[in-house]
């Protein structure tokens, strides 16, 4: 039997560290985040909504994989 990596449907997955100005067409739906928008694909378009565009005020592209604390414009 194949193993998946759904968690225990009693735990709250751990979702990674993402800066508050990160923003996607999703973030506007009602109801919790989905844990799925956490990582990027290949049709989400992500802007940051303090330059208001895909790239944010460092020059960097935006995506949930690289909007981390790492980032010297990172917001928690």
């Amino acid at each position: 039997m194949k193993e998946t990596n759904h968690p225990h449907p009693n735990e709250t997955p751990v979702l990674p560290r993402l800066c508050k100005y990160l923003r996607t067409k999703a973030y506007f739906l009602e109801g919790p985040l989905d844990p799925s928008l956490q990582a990027s694909d290949d049709v989400t378009q992500y802007w940051c909504l303090h330059s208001m565009h895909s790239v944010g005020p460092d020059g960097e592209f935006v995506c949930p994989e690289d909007c981390s604390p790492h980032r010297s414009c990172f917001k928690e």
